[in-house]
């Protein structure tokens, strides 16, 4: 077996509930999805995010494989919300600074490559565009590419150590999904590069001949994934550390 095969498999457990066992007493899917909704609906009374209409019941022709009974199959936009990136024009980079804007060649799967070809903005500028200053635990996601050959949609937890000192911002076409607290941020992006979950978003693939692009709105509405208790969560990743060492095949460090 390869080691692509073999991360492959092992995503594939964690994200059908085989990798870990199964711990009744931390409750369940259900219950951590009310309580994520409760604290969502705080965050839009405090208009720290925005309303949004509510998103249709996943019908059970749509679930790609079979999860434990106390996980739960919930959309992307039901426990997160969604900030796109700038479209900073290139006439506005500067030689170097503190502030660096990051493209889609910066991410890749699991990794944040800020020396692949960096670009900087100004101070002046990046207090303009403070929105769009990416912070620790956001989760960027790559939404174009090449057409028909899923070679994006790539998704990258940033850790502090992603910042060391430097203020990153988002370009266009760079996206980022923002958690609400009951999602393990790591979790998620395992969920995200399952091979069925990918599927079903590609399937909302629009763009020319030869450039792919995912919309903000079908990934928030399109995209599902399984959603075990919390303390699971926190489990299956240090599981898939512990199996992986050294970040050898995926760089989970």
């Amino acid at each position: 077996m390869t080691p692509e095969q073999l991360k492959a498999s092992i995503l594939q457990y964690a994200i059908q509930g085989k990798l870990v066992e199964q711990r009744p007493e931390k409750g369940t899917g259900e219950e951590l999805y009310q309580q994520i909704q409760i604290e969502k609906q705080r965050l839009i009374k405090e208009k720290k995010i925005k309303k949004e209409k509510p998103l249709t019941e996943i019908a059970e022709d749509e679930i790609p494989f079979d999860i434990p009974p106390n996980w739960k199959w919930v959309r992307l936009g039901e426990i997160s919300w969604f900030q796109g990136g700038y479209a900073f024009k290139s006439n506005l980079y500067v030689e170097d600074s503190d502030n660096q804007v990051i493209r889609l060649g910066n991410v890749k799967q699991n990794v944040l490559l800020v020396d692949a070809r960096p670009v900087f903005i100004s101070d002046e500028l990046a207090k303009e565009v403070e929105n769009y200053r990416i912070r620790e635990n956001d989760i960027l996601i790559t939404m174009t590419g090449t057409r028909r050959k899923k070679d994006y949609f790539y998704a990258k937890c940033v850790e502090q150590s992603d910042l060391q000192g430097k203020k990153l911002y988002l370009n266009q076409r760079v996206g980022c999904i923002r958690v609400v607290d009951g999602v393990y941020p790591q979790f998620l992006v395992i969920a995200l590069q399952n091979t069925e979950i990918r599927k079903i978003i590609f399937e909302r693939e629009t763009g020319a001949v030869n450039q792919g692009n995912l919309g903000s709105e079908d990934i928030k509405k399109f995209v599902y994934i399984p959603l075990p208790p919390y303390a699971e969560q926190i489990r299956i990743v240090e599981k898939i550390r512990e199996v992986i060492s050294c970040g050898q095949i995926m760089h989970l460090k």
